[in-house]
């Protein structure tokens, strides 16, 4: 007689158990319709507190040393700080110009942004 291990068993059940809703019943299921899912990934408001904080880095670090740093060395400062690749930076940059612009309007000063990002070494 052949006995079958309890551990096993439990282990492939738990395995068919856990495939049935992603690999089988959303694919082949006809009877749910598929409903687009919403209220998930990033908070916008997040987001764009992201990237007021970027475009302030990038404005602190070409406006504010003596020695003007490079356009490269700034987007690699930068995109290490927040995390990014260096060719998002410049898309997030491109895409917040108007932020930019009126930075570079108000010309704000240092304590400006420590005051607003004081987590951040400004």
């Amino acid at each position: 007689m052949l006995v079958k291990h309890p551990r096993k068993y439990d282990y492939c059940s738990a395995i068919r158990m856990r495939g049935v809703n992603t690999l089988f019943t959303d694919i082949f299921d006809q009877s749910k319709e598929s409903t687009p899912k919403s209220g998930k990934g990033r908070n916008s408001r997040l987001h764009e507190a992201r990237n007021e904080a970027l475009v302030s880095r990038y404005f602190y670090y070409g406006n504010f040393f003596d020695r003007k740093l490079s356009y490269e060395f700034i987007i690699n400062k930068v995109a290490s700080e927040f995390y990014l690749s260096p060719v998002t930076v410049p898309e997030i940059i491109e895409a917040n110009y108007n932020l930019l612009v009126k930075l570079k309007k108000d010309q704000p000063a240092i304590k400006y942004f420590k005051d607003k990002w004081p987590h951040l070494v400004w």
